[in-house]
Order: C-alpha cells, then structure tokens, then sequence
C-alpha cells in the first residue's frame, strides 16, 4: 500500500510453493499468462461447432451456401 508514493505498509499472505512450503514474500514474482490466445482459440472452436452441426442438421446447406 502507497500513501503520496510512499510504500507505508508490505505484506504477503500464504505459500510461494506449496510442495517446498516456501512462504510468500513482498519481493516474490509471478509469471502471469497470457488468455488472449486461449479465448481466440475458444471462439474459434465454438464456431467452426456451429457450422459443423449446421452442415450435418441439413445436408444441403453447407453446399449452397447456408441457402434455406
């Protein structure tokens, strides 16, 4: 916690490594992952699963261009 820049209080609460028992510090890092590539692949895969049950509920469908 900060008060005009000043850091007035640093705590850290639990384990850094649960195998080892390594408690946590103020000073430890974490790497933080990226979910950008996760959700694109997410969204990806529920439309091409659109389509796919799309093509299959009308045989047809698919061919002309989703024509109905």
């Amino acid at each position: 916690m900060t008060r005009r820049g000043e850091v007035i209080a640093e705590h850290a609460f639990g384990l850094a490594n649960l195998d080892t028992g390594e408690t946590l510090t103020p000073r430890r890092r974490f790497r933080i992952a990226s979910t950008r590539r996760y959700v694109r692949w997410k969204r990806r895969a529920s439309l091409a699963l659109y389509f796919i049950s799309a093509c299959t509920s009308s045989r047809n469908a698919c061919r002309e261009g989703s024509r109905e």
